[in-house]
């Protein structure tokens, strides 16, 4: 398929929906509101703005974490060594003591059910062009933070469509203190033109990538 012209891209009448829960984990209220500014600018551009939550996000996300996980630390192993890395971060440590690998029929048939949900999700866009959302439930972590287990669900923002396949970017839309808050644009498969020009959209309406102040860390 070849990549379609963004500048192509009209923005009247583009249809988005937008959401600032998955029914996962709720965002926090800077998320949900950096999604709110970006539905505005969107409207004001011209576009059909609807707030629309597809009902089938958490299975979805379930099916994704289920069949990254039948590998065992199978995956994680071939990754590092593929890489020639010998050192483990902390991260990572947890998963190269991960239960044995699934058999054979569990790992078909996760996959088979991974692409009904794909099937069944892509009907979507019968009702829309683009969703906004949050990329992620909250702002950026301290160092380390990401090794918590109780916030590993407020990646499923990203991840569920990551599992999906679907093209993605992620777009600042606001500031809280001096941190970037994002907002995600996502759309159906080969719309990368439509992600594009929406992120673009954004960038110019609300300010896009900003310098950190001087003598911030």
């Amino acid at each position: 398929m070849p990549l379609r012209d963004p500048n192509a891209v009209s923005f009247r009448r583009l249809r988005v929906i937008t959401h600032g829960d998955n029914g996962i984990r709720s965002a926090d209220a800077s998320c949900v509101r950096s999604v709110h500014d970006a539905a505005n600018a969107l409207a004001a551009a011209g576009c059909v703005v609807e707030e629309f939550r597809p009902s089938e996000l958490a299975a979805t996300y379930d099916l994704g974490n289920r069949l990254w996980r039948a590998a065992g630390s199978a995956t994680v192993r071939r990754i590092l060594a593929s890489s020639g890395t010998t050192e483990v971060s902390l991260p990572l440590r947890p998963w190269l003591n991960s239960p044995t690998t699934a058999q054979p029929e569990e790992w078909t048939g996760l996959l088979e059910q991974l692409d009904r949900a794909r099937s069944s999700m892509l009907s979507l866009f019968e009702r829309c062009d683009a969703i906004l959302c949050p990329p992620c439930a909250f702002i950026a972590l301290e160092h380390g933070a990401t090794q918590r287990e109780d916030l590993d669900s407020g990646f499923s923002y990203s991840e569920v469509f990551n599992y999906l396949g679907w093209p993605a970017a992620v777009v600042r839309c606001g500031t809280v203190g001096r941190l970037p808050v994002g907002v995600q644009v996502v759309a159906s498969p080969w719309r990368e033109d439509i992600v594009l020009a929406v992120a673009r959209k954004l960038e110019t309406a609300l300010g896009g990538w900003q310098p950190p102040p001087p003598g911030h860390a």
